[in-house]
């Protein structure tokens, strides 16, 4: 996405009014524990790892 990443917009759905009950599913290449460690962290319901 451009200018901003799939955290920034999980954490916008989740603060804004309304919308605070839609699951977002995180789809990302990267695959580390930092990212799904960030990922819980924004309150995102499920982490997808893709290939590359």
């Amino acid at each position: 996405m451009p200018r901003k990443d799939g955290c920034e917009v999980s954490r916008k759905i989740k603060q804004t009014e309304g919308l605070e009950s839609i699951p977002v599913v995180i789809l990302t290449t990267r695959n580390n524990e930092a990212d799904i460690a960030i990922s819980d962290w924004h309150h995102a319901s499920g982490y997808i790892p893709k290939n590359e």
